[in-house]
Order: structure tokens, then C-alpha cells, then sequence
């Protein structure tokens, strides 16, 4: 029957007929695929009514924000236009809303008929819900148009009263230093008396003086870089009296403790007093080298050597700061002043902690910084772009800094005032793409500063025993670092033992346990302090627990002499249940110092406070109220957290009690080299692979400020811990970039009756000074900075109105 319908029928009926099958096979194919998406959605929705909810939650949020709590006979006509289009946005939102609801599960029965209605209700629905879409997205797009035009109203008034205030300021500044002209030409009339014209002349020369300041203080600060000062600062300071022998002929080594052990004691005294004549010697050769002209240019060079471990850091900047030294120094220089300058090589750092333009600009700067009469030698155009009231910033070039640099030490005009001396600390740590990293060069372009200026320049250097270093060295004075601090090793492990005894309570040993213990690591050591340092670490553990010295000794006899092997026997033994906390703690303290990467947000040791909470929950900081820690709630925290990074970690990471900030530091370069292995490297990577550590490091930062005090410089820290979340607004998702703001500003918010203290550079004193300017400004300076203001203010016009006004106010300040 049917086939002789279709045979009767018109071929173009035929056609028509076989499309609209084939038109209705393919609808119930797009179905089946609807109904599978809306049955297998947690939601109860095609992903395409997702996105348009979330959308119109958006909208919704967004019209809300920006309505206006006013009289309407108040408003301007820009505020008008914004708070009808934003009634409109709602509008539609309520209408989308409820027909968008219509086409989910809800709290309905999940079944396969649920799902395939909701799925022809959602093909028939298809075309109402796209011109609503299209709807909405016109209203929210001249909401934004109105929301512009507002905030552009209200930013040319903000500007134009900061243009206003730059502008007087200008006018006044060159009202000034034009009175200051005319009154240096009045003092050559004779109207005045005597006193008069002796006041005046003071003034102006107070007057000159500041000027003068503020000139050099902008060629310093061109020269200024992140890292300049950061290894200087991340080396451990000397332990009580270490390395005053150098200085003095009464070594403050620490005798044995009174216990009758004749036969041994007596071994331990001949080696103290070969090691004090090693000693002796080493110090009347560095005082001799210190006070005397040298003979030749190898004799400028001061090397001093030794192995990983050893101290040589640590000798390094407490020479360089000991008032001893540039004492024993003038007497050299005679009446010439004695300029020092220091660059500590640090190789896991960035490119200017261990290259040869970090050095040269280290060091011009330390020169500069002591002796700025020199600036306009170095830099004669820049000293001449200086010389009106402005404070743009100075732009050197790196080809400017070397020629500055070989012009100043190259110059006999130098020389009639000043000497130099350079401390150059690691020159083992050299990496420098450009001269492919060769420690050769780093010898032969030393060499050649101290041959050209003949004995004017002397240069103190330490590295690891590196034969190019050897080499170039060995016709000049030296020491080998290891063969001479035994009586150094001894005072630290006294210390260190006492210092447990003080907390171990009624696991404290008794005089001779204590002296064995000594003994057994001092024999050990081999002249390593990293070595001493970990162990004690080990033993001081084996103390608290109760251990007795029989445990003990086994312990110290059973571990490995050679550092290295010590490091991946610490390495290996970190508990199970702490490894993967232990490994995702040493991916965060590498990544935090890569070459100072986030200055101003160190590794504090206070980040750790919530570190395990953070971990297991990423909304925990949300959840928690704002509160206030005390002092000694503060001190038991960081005390916990000191704990932990020594027990986790079995004592690999180092805590640097800096003051305000004690921070988690990876301190010695051995460290580094171990944990970058490629096998303990792998081990890492593997444990850290879903690990986003700086978004640990976020949190644990709005934790701190939210819950426990806000730290001194926060400004600083707010600005650091900004730039990690740039990256997001950088990568194209602004969005998280603007939702971490929002964190921060709702932890700070409720704080505002504190005071924030942030630091800046008084033009006057060359000091930093506190001011009260708000965290929450410097967040709305990092807002303009990346262009996203219009956006993060329509997000929390009501909450950031205050902002706004912050920024007028400090405007000129910024």
C-alpha cells in the first residue's frame, strides 16, 4: 500500500518527503546525544544551559554590585543610565532564570525519561533561550558602557586634584630653587652683617647638600637590583666567638670539659696545639697582607680556600663587616679612604647572583655607595640629567655600568682619595652564559683589575679547591680553611650540646657522656661545619628522645664522613608517613630562593602556620574568621613551625632567624646541588605534580593576615605575593587573578584600624620610614597597573569606593 502511495506521488513530492525523514532521524539523533549529556550532568542540564546560568549569575552579581543606594533626584545622569540598565540586566536574568530551570533536573528523579523530556523540552526551548542570551549580553554590555563613563567622570576629578598637587609641587620646587639662586647672588652684595651672611651661607648649603643626595641617590638606585644583597644576607652569621683567632693571638677555643680521661685528652691537646700554631700562623700572615703595600699583583689577591661546608661564607662576611679590617686596612691607605666593596656568588640564583654583569654592577654600586664623589666620573651624562628637580628614573645601560666601572678603577684621579678593596665570596659558584661559564675567565679578568691599578686594588677571595682557581692564585698569600678551624668546631658543638641540655630537662646527659659525644664528632668532621651542623641535628633528636651515650655513639659512628653521603642518608630516612610533605616543603624553599624570585615574600617561617590545614583544604582561609593571635600565641606557632621544617625534613632545610621574618632558607649550595640530583630531583617532581605551591604560599599568606597579625612591610609582601598571581591575569585568566584581590582585600578589610606599615625611602635622610598608607591602596595601584580597574571596581564598587579616594589622596606619594 505504501509503496503504491509513493509510486502515485510527484518525484518532487518524493524528495521533499525523504528529506523531512531524514530531517527527523537527525532531530532524534541530536536528542538521544541531549538526553545522554542532561542524564550523565551532575546539574541535570546540557553544558550549554550550564555556561548560561553561570553567566546569568554573573549578570546578576555584577547589576547588583552597581546599583546605587541614593535618592534618585541625587543622582547624576551617568548614575541614572547605569542603575536602569542595570534593572533591565535583572530583568532578563529573572526570565532566563526561570526558563532555564524549566530545562534542568532540579531536585527531580534522575531516569532516562526525565532526561530525554528535559531534552526535547530543551530543542524546543533552543531558540527562546539564545535571543534571551543575546538579550542579556547587550543590557550587561551598555551596563558596562555607563559603568566606564562613571568611573571615568570620577577619575578626572581624582586626577585632576593629583595633577593639581604634582603641579604645585612643581611650581613650588622651582620657586625654590629659583630663591635659592637669587640668594646666593645676594650674598655677594655687602647689605648684610656679618652673622646674617654667615646663616644664609649655612642654609644654602643645607640646601645644596639635600640636592646633592637626592642626585646620587637616583644614579644608586639605577644601579640597584632585586638579589644585589641576597646571598650576603641568606649567610649564617659566625656561632658566639668563631673566627675571632684571625684577629687575635687568644684563640677562644673551648677547653675540654674537667674529666680524667688522661690518655685521650692528651691527644685532643696535641692537636689543639698544632692547630693553634696552624692558627698562629694563618693570622700573621693575613695581618701582614692587610697593613702592607703589595709586592705584585698576585700578592693583592688574598685566596682563601676550602671544602664544601667549611665555613668559607661565613669567614667571608664577617671579614667584611669586622671593624678590624678596615682598621688593619688604613694603615695601608694611609690617609687615602678605604672603599669596600662585596659580591657573594651564588650559582641557584638568578642570572646577576652569579654572572659577570651582577659582579661588576655589585660592585660599582658598593663603590659609588661609599665614595659618591665619584658618581660624576662614572656617569657624566646621567650626573648631568640629575641636576634639575626631577625624579625620573635613571636608565644605565649594562655596557654604561662596565665602562663606569673600568673608567673608575682605571683612573689615577681615583687614587689621590681612596683605596679599594673587594670581597669576592664563591667565585666556584661563576655561571655566565656569555662566557660559558668558565671559572678561567672569572681568574684572569680578577688578575687583571688587581695588574692595572698596580697595588691600589686588593681583592679578598674564597672558593672550593678548584684548580683554575689554584692555579691563578698560588704565588699570592692563602689558606686552606679546613686545617685551621678545630677549635671553631669545638666551641659550636659545646654550645650547640649545652643549648640541648637547656631543653632536654630529664633526658639531659650527665659532663662525661657530653664531653664523649664531642669527641666522637670532632674526629669526624674533617674540618666541614655543614657536616657538624647536621649531625648535631641527629644527636639532638637522639637527646630528647632519652637516648643513652652507647645509642648515641652508634648513631654517630653509623653515619657517613663525607658530606654527601651524610646528605642522601638524611635524605633516604625521612619517615614515610612525611615524605611527601617533606619533598612538596623542598620544592617550595627552591622555587622561593631561585634567585630571589618573590623578594618581599620570602619563605617566612610563619607561612608554615597553615601549611598542613591549606594543603588538605583549599577553602580553609575562607571559612575562618577574621581574628587576632597574641604575642605569645605568635611565638608557640613559629616554635611549632621550627619543629616541623627540622623533624619533616630531618634537618636538610636551614631556618635564618632574621629579624622581623625568621624564613625557611635552603642556606648552603651543597644542599641545592644534592636536592637537585636527578634521582632525589625525580623523587620530588613525582610528589609535587598536582602540587601548585604557589598557590599554597597564597593562602597561607591571606591566612596569616586574616587570622594571626599583620607582618611589618606587608606593602611589600602584598606587592610580591600580587606579581606570583599576575602570572593568571598575564596567561589570559583574569578572572582568578581578580578573585585572589578579592581574597586579600576581604582579609584585610576589618583591619583597617590597625596601622599598615609601609616603607619608603625618606628623599631627606636616605632612610626608610614607616607611612599609613593601606595595604588595600597598594592593591588598587597593582589594579591600574595591569589595566583591570574598570573591571575589579564593577565587581566591588561599594567595598572599594574607600580605594578610590585612597588613591587621591596618596596620589602624589605614588
Amino acid at each position: 500500500m505504501c509503496v503504491r502511495w509513493l509510486t502515485d506521488m510527484d518525484p518532487l513530492a518524493i524528495i521533499t518527503f525523504a528529506g523531512n525523514i531524514l530531517h527527523l532521524l537527525s532531530c532524534g539523533k541530536d536528542m538521544v546525544e541531549l538526553a545522554r549529556e542532561i542524564h550523565r550532568s551532575p546539574a541535570g542540564a546540557t553544558k550549554s544551559n550550564e555556561d548560561t546560568a553561570s553567566f546569568v549569575k554573573r549578570s546578576q552579581a555584577l547589576s547588583q554590585a552597581v546599583r546605587v543606594d541614593r535618592p534618585i533626584s541625587q543622582l547624576t545622569d551617568n548614575e541614572k543610565h547605569l542603575c536602569s540598565a542595570a534593572v533591565d540586566c535583572e530583568s532578563i536574568c529573572l526570565e532566563l532564570e526561570k526558563e532555564l530551570l524549566k530545562l534542568s533536573r532540579g531536585d527531580g528523579k534522575k531516569s532516562v525519561f526525565n532526561s530525554g523530556y528535559l531534552a526535547v523540552r530543551s530543542c524546543f526551548a533552543k531558540d527562546n533561550v539564545k535571543e534571551l542570551n543575546e538579550r542579556l549580553a547587550r543590557c550587561e554590555g551598555h551596563m558596562n558602557a555607563h559603568l566606564l563613563c562613571l568611573l571615568q567622570s570620577d577619575f578626572k576629578d581624582s586626577f585632576a586634584q593629583f595633577l593639581a598637587t604634582s603641579e604645585d609641587s612643581r611650581t613650588h620646587t622651582a620657586a625654590v630653587r629659583e630663591g635659592i639662586d637669587a640668594l646666593r647672588q645676594g650674598l655677594k652684595v655687602s647689605s648684610f652683617d656679618e652673622a646674617a651672611l654667615r646663616q644664609l651661607k649655612e642654609l644654602l648649603e643645607i640646601s645644596e647638600s639635600d640636592a646633592l643626595r637626592r642626585r646620587q641617590r637616583q644614579i644608586l638606585r639605577a644601579l640597584q637590583f632585586d638579589e644585589m644583597k641576597a646571598r650576603y644576607a641568606g649567610v649564617s652569621g659566625t656561632y658566639k666567638k668563631t673566627f675571632d683567632w684571625i684577629f687575635s693571638e687568644q684563640s677562644p677555643g673551648c677547653k675540654p670539659l674537667c674529666v680524667t680521661y688522661s690518655d685521650h685528652q692528651k691527644g685532643m691537646e696535641d692537636g689543639d696545639h698544632y692547630n693553634r700554631r696552624l692558627r698562629l700562623e694563618a693570622m700573621g700572615q693575613f695581618m701582614r697582607w692587610l697593613e702592607a703595600d703589595p709586592k705584585s699583583h698576585q700578592d693583592a689577591i688574598f685566596h682563601i680556600s676550602g671544602k664544601p661546608g667549611a665555613g668559607k661564607s661565613t669567614l667571608m662576611k664577617y671579614l667584611s663587616q669586622h671593624e678590624n679590617t678596615r682598621m688593619h686596612l688604613q694603615r695601608w691607605s694611609k690617609d687615602k679612604e678605604v672603599v669596600i666593596g662585596a659580591f657573594f656568588f651564588w650559582k641557584p640564583g638568578s642570572d646577576s647572583q652569579k654572572s659577570q654583569h651582577g659582579l661588576i654592577r655589585a660592585l660599582l654600586h658598593s663603590i659609588l655607595s661609599e665614595a659618591p664623589d665619584l658618581i660624576p666620573t662614572a656617569f657624566p651624562s646621567h650626573w648631568l640629567e640629575t641636576q634639575h628637580f626631577k625624579d625620573d628614573l635613571v636608565v644605565v645601560e649594562q655596557h654604561e655600568i662596565e665602562g663606569a666601572f673600568n673608567t673608575i678603577i682605571r683612573d689615577p684621579q681615583t687614587y689621590t682619595r681612596h683605596r679599594f678593596v673587594f670581597f669576592l665570596d664563591g667565585l666556584d659558584e661563576f655561571e655566565d652564559k656569555l662566557h660559558h661559564s668558565r671559572k678561567q675567565h672569572l681568574a684572569s679578568l680578577i688578575l687583571g683589575w688587581v695588574r692595572d691599578t698596580k697595588g691600589l686594588i686588593k681583592i679578598i677571595a674564597s672558593s672550593r679547591h678548584y684548580v683554575e682557581f689554584e692555579n691563578a692564585f698560588e704565588r699570592g698569600p692563602g689558606i686552606r680553611l679546613q686545617d685551621l678551624t678545630r677549635s671553631d668546631m669545638e666551641t659550636v658543638v659545646a654550645g650547640r650540646l649545652a643549648e640541648i641540655q637547656e631543653i632536654a630537662g630529664h633526658t639531659s646527659l650527665d659532663s662525661l657522656t657530653l664531653w664523649r659525644i664531642r669527641v666522637c664528632i670532632l674526629e669526624k668532621a674533617k674540618g666541614v661545619f655543614l657536616w657538624v651542623t647536621l649531625v648535631l641535628r641527629t644527636v639532638e633528636t637522639g637527646i630528647l628522645q632519652g637516648d643513652s651515650w652507647r645509642v648515641l655513639e652508634q648513631k654517630i659512628d653509623s653515619l657517613p664522613t663525607e658530606l654527601e653521603d651524610l646528605l642522601q642518608r638524611m635524605f633516604d630516612e625521612i619517615d614515610p608517613s612525611d615524605r611527601k610533605k617533606a619533598l612538596q616543603t623542598f620544592h617550595t624553599a627552591l622555587n622561593m630562593d631561585n634567585g630571589g624570585k618573590y623578594m618581599g615574600l620570602r619563605f617566612h617561617l610563619w607561612l608554615y602556620t597553615f601549611w598542613d590545614e591549606v594543603v588538605l583544604d583549599p577553602n580553609f582561609v575562607s571559612k575562618r574568621p577574621i581574628s587576632t593571635a597574641t604575642q605569645e600565641e605568635v611565638g608557640i606557632g613559629l616554635t611549632k613551625c621550627k619543629r616541623q621544617i627540622y623533624g619533616v625534613c630531618r634537618g636538610l632545610l636551614d631556618i635564618v632567624w632574621s629579624v622581623p621574618h625568621p624564613r625557611i632558607e635552603i642556606t648552603h649550595r651543597s644542599m641545592v646541588e644534592f636536592l637537585h640530583k636527578s634521582n632525589n630531583m625525580k623523587q620530588i617532581l613525582e610528589a609535587t605534580k598536582d602540587f601548585d605551591y604557589e598557590d599554597i604560599i597564597r593562602q597561607c599568606f591571606l591566612g596569616y593576615v586574616k587570622m594571626v597579625v599583620i607582618p611589618e612591610h606587608i606593602c611589600e609582601m602584598v606587592r610580591s605575593i600580587i606579581n606570583i598571581y599576575a602570572n593568571f591575569h598575564r596567561q589570559g585568566d583574569t578572572c582568578r587573578f581578580l578573585d585572589f584581590l578579592d581574597q586579600l582585600l576581604g582579609c584585610i578589610e576589618g583591619r583597617e584600624k590597625h596601622q599598615f606599615a609601609f616603607f619608603e625611602v625618606n628623599e631627606a635622610s636616605g632612610e626608610e620610614e614607616a607611612t599609613a598608607i593601606s595595604p588595600a591602596v597598594e592593591i588598587a595601584k597593582t589594579c591600574l597597573t595591569f589595566n583591570i580597574f574598570p573591571e575589579y571596581v564593577s565587581r566591588n564598587k561599594r567595598s572599594f569606593s574607600k580605594i578610590i579616594n585612597g588613591l587621591a589622596k596618596f596620589g602624589p606619594g605614588m
